[in-house]
């Protein structure tokens, strides 16, 4: 094959692709020989490449479960002066978070809650259960 440019888009054009294709293709067989193509047609890729590509592709997952979290994000709290404050109302909306507080003069309502994290604490901090 030349490396006329006019020959090259005849080419292409006889071959319905892409001149681009064929310079690629060209550059490739002159770097690596006969292992520019491996197989079905798909371009070898170095170790590096595919190291970046699943990379790319755990990154793309994360951010996924990043939006589902916060999507369904409830941060629930009692109806302390820190918690109805508008720097943490302002830093709760900033990544979406639902705020739910409990109900006024009613100390059951994080009874459940406290009570989780007072055996996880007993468990997780001091050994007991």
């Amino acid at each position: 094959m030349s490396y006329e440019r006019s020959n090259i888009s005849d080419l292409a054009r006889e071959l319905g692709i892409r001149v681009s294709f064929l310079y690629r293709w060209r550059k490739d067989v002159s770097t690596k020989g006969k292992e520019s193509f491996s197989g079905n047609g798909k371009q070898s890729v170095t170790p590096e490449h595919e190291e970046v590509l699943e990379l790319r592709k755990q990154l793309k997952c994360k951010e996924m479960e990043l939006e589902m979290l916060k999507k369904g994000m409830l941060f629930h709290s009692d109806r302390g002066v820190q918690y109805c404050s508008k720097q943490t109302v302002n830093y709760l909306n900033a990544y979406q978070f639902k705020q739910s507080m409990s109900r006024k003069e009613n100390c059951w309502d994080n009874a459940v809650a406290e009570s989780f994290f007072k055996t996880l604490k007993a468990e997780l901090i001091y050994g007991c259960k």
